[in-house]
């Protein structure tokens, strides 16, 4: 197959694959709600329920996003590492970056999209079921009332994080990327080399910053945050008693700032999935 990409070949791989793993997804889907239903019960149980707050319920939003992005993307190509099924696979008529977009579909944008609508329906339920147990026992969820007046938990506008949310996602969408590729890279071991080489990966772009860039900067100075250098409003005089004083700055350059940003932030993902496209191409050979 010539690596071509034809729309009409591509939909027909999506419906191939969903006409073949539908019930199993449905299936993974439901389990994944019912995880997700138990943890907050959980959370409720134990008196826990203070971590369901909007950045609670964020941060548990963008980790269970990330858990079910890796489950589902470590099963997606593993085929390849069975060799009665892999060749039937790699014989489909259908180029490997087809083959890859329809991954990305199922692995990226329809379980985010479904993840999302999950979420919500068992986030808002269970808020719900949170503020009605509050109204009913005013002295065990004392802290949701101030002078006897109830304020009740709102469930969380996840988009409303602005630029942590679409940070959030890149490093979910990393993730879901590295276990893709992972899934047929390694046939032993799978989740585990896959977290660890991910990981890796991010790192390498973390020394960039931090130890690279950081030995440019003269003495003393340290990373304040992205693009800023500073240094500590701390020293120590003769006598060895700390001494306030203000700190200096050293602001990088707006694009050597922007780069830095993009290849920590952002790049990640789309370098695991050209690489994914990579690996596909060297089973087909």
């Amino acid at each position: 197959m010539n690596d071509t990409l034809s729309t009409t070949r591509l939909l027909m791989l999506i419906k191939k694959h969903w006409d073949e793993n539908k019930r199993l997804h449905w299936l993974g889907l439901l389990a994944a709600m019912g995880v997700l239903f138990a943890f907050y019960l959980f959370l409720i149980i134990t008196s826990s329920y203070r971590a369901l707050d909007a950045d609670g319920q964020a941060m548990c939003f963008f980790v269970s996003l990330a858990i079910v992005f890796v489950i589902y993307s470590l099963s997606f190509f593993n085929v390849l590492n069975k060799k009665d099924k892999a060749t039937a696979y790699l014989l489909i008529p259908a180029s490997q970056l087809e083959k890859l977009l329809c991954g990305v579909f199922y692995c990226t944008i329809l379980l985010g999209i479904l993840w999302l609508g999950v979420f919500y329906l068992v986030n808002t339920s269970m808020i719900g079921l949170l503020n009605k147990l509050a109204v009913n026992d005013m002295e065990k969820y004392k802290s949701m009332f101030v002078d006897k007046k109830f304020i009740p938990k709102e469930t969380a506008n996840l988009f409303a994080f602005k630029g942590s949310f679409v940070f959030a996602m890149s490093i979910c969408c990393s993730l879901q990327a590295g276990a893709l590729i992972g899934s047929f890279y390694f046939e032993r071991y799978t989740l585990v080399k896959t977290i660890a080489t991910t990981i890796g990966v991010w790192l390498l772009f973390v020394v960039i910053q931090s130890v690279i860039l950081q030995g440019a900067m003269p003495t003393k100075f340290y990373l304040f945050e992205m693009g800023v250098y500073k240094t500590s409003n701390w020293s120590m005089d003769a006598e060895g008693r700390d001494v306030y004083q203000p700190s200096k700055y050293i602001f990088l350059s707006s694009t050597l700032t922007s780069i830095s940003r993009f290849l920590l932030y952002y790049s990640i993902w789309p370098l695991l999935t050209l690489a994914t496209y990579f690996r596909l191409k060297e089973k087909e050979i």
